[in-house]
């Protein structure tokens, strides 16, 4: 027969990303915390990104007059598709 086994998942919420922790560990709690691999990877990506002299390509007016106009042809093809009888 197989035991259901309990699991427990402990996170910290108050910690910052570099110093936060996640762990599974069984019912009676003797794992020790590992530092989460999701973590890490967001850390090493928001200090990468400050060093960074990153500077957007498109102004936010622009993105937005590209997403309505690709979004907005792509639904008048669709209407367009569907009144002609395809």
């Amino acid at each position: 027969m197989n035991a259901k086994r309990r699991m427990k998942i402990d996170v910290n919420l108050d910690a910052t990303p570099s110093e936060a922790t996640s762990a599974v560990a069984s019912a009676d709690m003797t794992a020790t915390p590992i530092p989460s691999p999701a973590m890490q990877l967001q850390d090493q990506l928001e200090r990468a990104l400050a060093e960074s002299d990153f500077e957007p390509r498109w102004s936010a007016r622009r993105t937005l007059a590209f997403i309505l106009l690709t979004c907005g042809g792509f639904w008048a093809a669709l209407i367009y598709a569907i009144l002609a009888g395809f």
